[in-house]
């Protein structure tokens, strides 16, 4: 994670999967999730979860390379704000 990797698949689905699991409600948003393919064919091969509609967000890449930048100020994330970190979490996603 410190070269701007994400969290391994394996981890990340296990999280998200209890999570929904243990949720008190039917209806769940996962915002950012799934990052990979990886990730969103293990979430459609649960029988358990229904998907009933995906939203995806396009944008250029300098926006969102401009957008982790400015997360220093309001978040205070320091690796945030080296470009090439940035980009390497962009390539990653």
């Amino acid at each position: 994670m410190s070269t701007g990797s994400f969290v391994p698949d394996i981890i990340m689905n296990e999280f998200i999967l209890r999570l929904v699991r243990e949720a008190s409600t039917d209806t769940v948003v996962l915002d950012g999730y799934a990052r990979t393919l990886e990730q969103g064919l293990q979430l459609l091969a649960n029988k358990d979860i229904v998907i009933d509609r995906v939203l995806l967000l396009q944008c250029a890449d300098d926006v969102c390379v401009n957008r982790l930048m400015q997360r220093q100020d309001e978040l205070r994330k320091d690796k945030d704000t080296d470009v090439k970190f940035s980009e390497s979490r962009l390539k990653v996603y």
